[in-house]
């Protein structure tokens, strides 16, 4: 007579962890967070064309005024590209206003988010329309 063994009940199932409804409830969410656009109430967002263009086009470099911003003890001050003036947020639209230039704020590659925001934040308060340019490369004087 031979005797039976007890079964192994640590077996693995074909069970999924989570119930299913669950996993479909998760990239719903993921969907609303990370693809659908969110836009705050009551805040009006625009944009700014800078068309690319490697030839010739109807875009001048008097269209625009590039600009570095520093951060110093007070805020920001941006340094205007051409003349090498480092101005605050609010003598830089002083200057811009009365030329109707557009500024670019000329970012190394390595600007922390946070620093963006601020940067934005500092022009917005003067109402200053800007453009954002990245370097990418870093040169050496």
């Amino acid at each position: 007579m031979t005797r039976m063994r007890e079964t192994d009940t640590t077996a693995g199932t074909l069970r999924l962890p989570v119930p299913f409804f669950d996993l479909l409830m998760v990239l719903l969410v993921c969907f609303l967070v990370f693809v659908s656009p969110v836009r705050p109430d009551g805040v009006a967002t625009r944009s700014i064309d800078i068309p690319a263009a490697r030839g010739g086009g109807a875009v001048t470099s008097q269209d625009f005024l590039a600009v570095t911003p520093h951060r110093n003890s007070d805020g920001w001050l941006f340094e205007i590209a051409d003349n090498g003036r480092r101005l605050t947020a609010e003598a830089l639209g002083q200057h811009v206003r009365p030329t109707g230039r557009k500024v670019v704020v000329v970012a190394p590659a390595a600007t922390s988010l946070q620093d963006f925001i601020d940067v934005q934040t500092a022009l917005s308060a003067h109402a200053i329309p800007f453009g954002l340019a990245v370097k990418n490369k870093e040169t050496k004087p």
